[in-house]
């Protein structure tokens, strides 16, 4: 009988002691188990404020590349430039960038431009929103171009060409630095835009005395003064070799006519 006592004491111990660990184990585990909880919880709203602050620089960032950029070359002696390359560009939200350049050389005589605006540039910015990869084509035919466009500050670009356009010709430079233009509100005092597509200029103020130069929308154009008959502005144009002309243009055109 003291034996089966035994055993039965030594039974009882041996599932005391076996429950004594089981509950050292789960306490064990739901100590683990707490300190990782709150260690995830600490972690978790740091993380979340990380992607909201980088988020937030990244889109104060945008838009980098809008406005017109502009890179003249002078030569000794002459005092109009031999070069002129400017580049228009937009980009929305996304990094999505859209323009168009024009290039004009040999003092006036060759020009890589379009008549009227149309882009000729489209590419995005990538991810450090300082750089954008666009495709271009020239205005002589040349297709499949590919340049990048590095902002180098607020006020300067610059442009380098990886593959030059094919099939056709193109005079633009591979590589130039240009500088950012003023505001229109401070370079166009006393001028209006023009707002049609495309806009001919009159010898006369008379719808039958149009020739054959135009300007595009976009363009902006110096008033003189009104016609008799409050139909048409006697304007300046400065063109992108220099050369300004003077004649007369549709009020229309303008969106400036006498009510």
């Amino acid at each position: 009988m003291k034996k089966a006592n035994t055993s039965v004491l030594k039974s009882d111990e041996t599932q005391n002691e076996y429950f004594a660990g089981t509950s050292r184990c789960v306490e064990s585990r739901l100590l683990v188990e707490s300190w990782k909880m709150p260690r995830n919880n600490y972690y978790r709203p740091l993380v979340f404020l990380f992607l909201v602050l980088y988020g937030a620089a990244f889109s104060h960032a945008r838009p980098l590349f809008n406005g017109k950029w502009e890179y003249v070359e002078n030569v000794p002696g002459p005092k109009k430039p031999y070069s002129v390359f400017d580049i228009t560009l937009n980009e929305d939200k996304n990094g999505e960038i859209y323009g168009r350049y024009c290039f004009v050389t040999q003092y006036g005589n060759r020009d890589d431009c379009s008549p009227d605006g149309e882009s000729n540039i489209h590419g995005r910015a990538m991810s450090s929103s300082r750089i954008a990869s666009v495709n271009f084509y020239s205005f002589f035919g040349a297709k499949d171009g590919i340049a990048e466009i590095f902002i180098n500050d607020e006020n300067s670009l610059t442009w380098k060409v990886i593959r030059p356009p094919k099939e056709g010709e193109y005079y633009g430079p591979n590589r130039m630095i240009a500088r950012k233009v003023e505001s229109e509100k401070n370079t166009h005092i006393g001028e209006k835009l023009v707002v049609a597509n495309k806009a001919y200029l009159y010898n006369e103020p008379s719808v039958l005395n149009h020739g054959r130069v135009f300007v595009v929308k976009g363009d902006y154009v110096k008033l003189i003064k009104i016609s008799a008959d409050l139909r048409f502005w006697e304007v300046e144009f400065a063109a992108k070799n220099g050369k300004v002309i003077e004649k007369w243009i549709d009020c229309q055109d303008i969106d400036f006519c006498a009510k």
